[in-house]
């Protein structure tokens, strides 16, 4: 058997197999298969043989290869010098002169450009010159096409001799050529294009196209159409004045302008046709030549009503105006050059431009106007005589909601008029400080309200509305005098009580529309506008509004402590000449208050258990409103005062410490009545109501209460009189 038919590139041995076994009979075929079995192990193994053999001869002849191998490359080395020596001077040379031939070539290629262009400058010149002489003819025969012709190749000729010294004198004279011609066919021209003579019409702007003056042209016809246009505006201005104290006039001024831009692109619509067909790409260039002519000859008038408008009206007519622009943009500037463009905008803008620098610091002169013609801001003026009547303060939460809400509008107008455009911040910035100015002056009102208020109450004055607390020395067997006991004002009160929800209606209102900017910014479409507010308002250090805010908690703060003051009035009057009371080193409690809370105590209790029914509120109420209403408020404030006042008690006989635990325990008895308890005071009745030989158990107790057990403990083992040297009790009438 052949190794051949295996090294065949595409062998498939299930093919081979079926090949050889294909003719032998089925009861030959095992003994076929062994057979062809052994001949290829036979195979195998001469062919494991054959490779051992030749491998082994490899082998063998490996070192001297190797050898040789060494030898050829070192020879080769040595060629390689021996050319280079040989061959470095000549190829050196050789590269050196191709280099110097090179610049030789340069050189002369620039000189033969230099030839060329001054051959080309003397045959232009040559050209020009000639031409000149012959123009005059060509201008006496009328003929406008072959003059038209003739300036155009003297134009480019022109173009080519830059630089040559009779240049400007050509220049001056061609275009002397081109305002002949131009005078030639310039009234014809426009004739024709006013009489819609469309042939003449082509004709002529053919002709001035190949000099370059088609715009001249297109401009003098357009100053032709204007004019009815313009004279819109003049007869507005005659039939609709400007009159002070009367807005009628701003209203008419928003009508007429929606009624002018209508008229405007009806009358470029129903031209655009004729426009197209006589122009061709020019009828975009005479659009916008109408519509920025019509802009300048009416401007004088525009800065004038503009400039009067307030800002409602004029955001109004602004709008209108972009409006009308972008729709021409839309219809006829499709093709248009970015510059035509610009100066499409540029026309539509300009009435408006100083008006949009100044524009965040009219709306702040607007609103602060709007927050002295509020009612309450009105009234109080500059007299300091105006009573304070509920009917006053219930104003100002009104008034807050209607200057916010003018303050949002005031922000989208901005926003729309302005145009902020990118990385400028200031039109952003003067919003800013515009809507801070006047919320910080609308607060400012509100707290020259809340100081007029608490000076007309006299809250500070501590000592109003009492009398002696110390009992008469002529008089022992008599009670000591009554602390007068007044009450709350409910006229005063409501007042106090409507002021505080008017403060805290404007902190939230002002909550809300600082919610709202926010929102509003975020919802602004990506563009300069947005990017400009956002960095603004976004950055941590300009949080939206901060100083007005800043402001506006000021207020807010102020108005509940006059609230707070008046409530707690009473309590501070009747238990300021507490810890001088007399009663506290004597020997005995006094007859008349053996066993009771002292009289002014009672009062405090008294005014404490009134508050639901002088506020208008029921137990179930303040059960639910807990800790949030006045009345809570003013229960804790009374003990934690009580507490502080026994403090300053100088001296406490055995007497006197069982009228403090009396007291403690009636007071936090008032306190109990509406589900109150403050910790300090249990801990001071503990104390006070216990035995010398309970002392300890007591503090125990009390520092389970508050952590200040120990000072009042302390408070108290100070101020107790040694047993015998207590002030003698009067002694009874």
């Amino acid at each position: 058997m052949s190794a051949q038919a295996f090294q065949q590139p595409g062998f498939d041995p299930r093919a081979w197999i079926n090949k050889e076994l294909s003719g032998v009979p089925r009861g030959a075929l095992e003994s076929t298969v062994n057979a062809l079995s052994l001949k290829l192990q036979v195979l195998g193994n001469e062919l494991n043989t054959s490779f051992e053999d030749q491998v082994m001869q490899a082998l063998a002849k490996l070192p001297m290869c190797s050898i040789d191998l060494d030898r050829v490359s070192r020879e080769v080395g040595q060629l390689s010098v021996s050319l280079t020596e040989m061959l470095t001077p000549d190829v050196i040379q050789k590269q050196q002169e191709a280099e110097a031939a090179t610049v030789s070539i340069s050189k002369l290629h620039a000189k033969k450009a230099k030839l060329d262009q001054c051959l080309d400058t003397l045959s232009q010149t040559v050209y020009l010159n000639e031409n000149v002489h012959t123009m005059d003819a060509a201008f006496q025969e009328g003929d406008t096409a072959v003059i038209a012709s003739e300036i155009h190749k003297m134009q480019q000729a022109l173009e080519a001799i830059k630089g040559y010294e009779h240049h400007d004198k050509l220049a001056a004279k061609i275009a002397k050529y081109e305002e002949g011609l131009q005078e030639m066919v310039e009234s014809e021209c426009v004739t024709a294009l006013l009489q819609r003579d469309i042939p003449k019409a082509k004709e002529h702007l053919r002709t001035l196209e190949k000099i370059g003056r088609v715009n001249d042209i297109l401009v003098q016809y357009t100053r032709h159409m204007v004019g009815p246009m313009s004279g819109e505006w003049k007869k507005f201005a005659q039939e609709v004045p400007m009159t002070p104290g009367d807005d009628t006039w701003e209203f008419a001024l928003v009508d007429f302008l929606d009624a002018f831009n209508g008229k405007l692109e009806r009358a470029l619509a129903e031209s655009c046709k004729y426009y197209t067909e006589v122009l061709g790409s020019n009828a975009t260039q005479v659009i916008l030549e109408y519509y920025t002519m019509v802009q300048r000859d009416t401007a004088h008038v525009q800065n004038k009503y503009y400039g009067s408008l307030s800002p409602p009206c004029l955001v109004q007519c602004f709008t209108k105006s972009v409006a009308c622009m972008e729709a021409l943009k839309d219809r006829y500037f499709d093709s248009a050059t970015e510059a035509q463009v610009s100066m499409l905008a540029e026309a539509s803008y300009s009435p408006y431009a100083q008006l949009q620098v100044q524009y965040p610091k009219t709306e702040e002169q607007r609103l602060l106007a709007l927050i002295r013609g509020f009612r309450f801001v009105r009234e109080l003026g500059n007299s300091s005589s105006v009573t304070i009547n509920p009917g006053l303060v219930g104003g100002i939460s009104e008034s807050a909601s209607t200057l916010l809400q003018e303050c949002q509008q005031a922000v989208e107008r901005c926003v729309s008029f302005t145009l902020i455009r990118p990385g400028d911040e200031a039109q952003s910035m003067q919003l800013a400080k515009a809507i801070n100015s006047v919320v910080a002056e609308f607060t400012k009102r509100v707290l020259d309200v809340s100081t007029r208020l608490r000076r007309a109450l006299a809250l500070d004055d501590d000592a109003s509305g009492g009398g002696s607390a110390n009992p008469s020395p002529t008089s022992p067997s008599r009670p000591p005098p009554s602390i007068g006991f007044d009450g709350v004002d409910p006229v005063r009160l409501k007042i106090c009580l409507q002021l505080h929800s008017s403060a805290a209606g404007v902190a939230q209102k002002f909550a809300l529309f600082t919610q709202w900017m926010e929102g509003y910014i975020a919802a602004l479409p990506a563009g300069p506008a947005a990017d400009a507010l956002r960095h603004v308002y976004g950055s941590a250090s300009g949080r939206v509004f901060a100083e007005a805010g800043q402001e506006v908690q000021g207020m807010e703060d102020m108005v509940e402590s006059i609230a707070f003051d008046l409530l707690f009035a009473p309590v501070r009057r009747q238990l300021a000449e507490l810890p001088a009371m007399p009663t506290w080193a004597q020997a005995q409690q006094s007859q008349y208050y053996a066993g009771t809370p002292l009289e002014s105590l009672r009062h405090v209790g008294d005014h404490l258990l009134s508050l639901p029914d002088t506020l208008g509120q029921s137990s179930a109420e303040l059960d639910r409103n807990d800790d949030y209403t006045w009345v809570v408020l003013v229960l804790k404030r009374t003990a934690e005062y009580f507490v502080g006042q026994v403090a300053k008690i100088p001296q406490l006989s055995e007497a006197g410490v069982k009228q403090l635990a009396t007291d403690v325990e009636y007071l936090e008895n008032v306190l109990s009545e509406f589900g109150q308890e403050v910790p300090s005071l249990k801990a001071l009745l503990l104390l006070a109501s216990a035995a010398p030989e309970e002392y300890a158990a007591a503090l125990e107790d009390a520092t389970k209460l508050t952590p200040e057990a120990a000072a009042l403990h302390a408070m108290l083992q100070a101020k107790r009189l040694p047993a015998g040297t207590a002030t003698p009790s009067p002694p009874p009438q």
